[in-house]
């Protein structure tokens, strides 16, 4: 990725970046350990029993990366390989998502995964209107509103927003007070349990 306007920038003023890594002078980091929170959780997908988990998701931020890495690490965890991952790179939007969901159900109209991961809610609630019916858990990942108002309601990993925009604000007053502050801040993300998934591990 190219980080020369945030470079550029770090050089006349302090930059915080939310949920994202980059290591420039004068820049500070906030995030969350999102690929933990997606290793544990597919890790917890496939000691209940899945075995083919489909992974949704619609960017290659850093953010993004770090959810694939971890899909695929607890993935490979399990021994399954990487030719036997599904993965699938979606836009964001709701009636094509879920109809390429749709479309991937084979003559006898079953899907080819007994699970799904999404990279955030949307893509997620995507998928439960494609699986209406079905017996199969799926999570999304924001904790946003949508999660509550879909149905059934959407298990999703909270990657603590709330927190990192506050840090951010307390770690920007610090540095203009002159404190020395940490370039890096991580929290740790947790899964909030709702109807579309009930982990069987912690």
């Amino acid at each position: 990725f190219d980080h020369s306007h945030i470079e550029a920038a770090a050089k006349k003023v302090p930059v915080i970046v939310i949920n994202g890594l980059i290591e420039l002078p004068n820049t500070y980091c906030i995030l969350c350990d999102e690929y933990k929170a997606v290793f544990q959780t597919v890790s917890s997908m496939l000691s209940g029993g899945c075995r083919k988990i489909l992974y949704l998701y619609d960017s290659q931020t850093y953010s993004g990366m770090k959810k694939l890495m971890g899909y695929q690490d607890a993935c490979e965890a399990f021994g399954i390989s990487y030719e036997q991952q599904i993965m699938q790179k979606v836009p964001k939007n709701l009636e094509s998502l879920t109809q390429i969901v749709l479309e991937s159900r084979d003559e006898k109209g079953n899907f080819p995964f007994d699970g799904v991961m999404a990279s955030e809610d949307l893509l997620a609630i995507g998928a439960l209107k494609a699986l209406k019916g079905k017996n199969i858990p799926v999570v999304g990942i924001n904790n946003s509103v949508l999660a509550d108002c879909s149905t059934p309601t959407l298990s999703s990993i909270d990657n603590m927003l709330l927190a990192l925009c506050t840090t951010s604000v307390q770690i920007l007053s610090q540095i203009f007070e002159n404190y020395t502050v940490p370039q890096k801040i991580s929290y740790n993300a947790k899964l909030i349990e709702r109807e579309s998934f009930h982990p069987t591990v912690s």
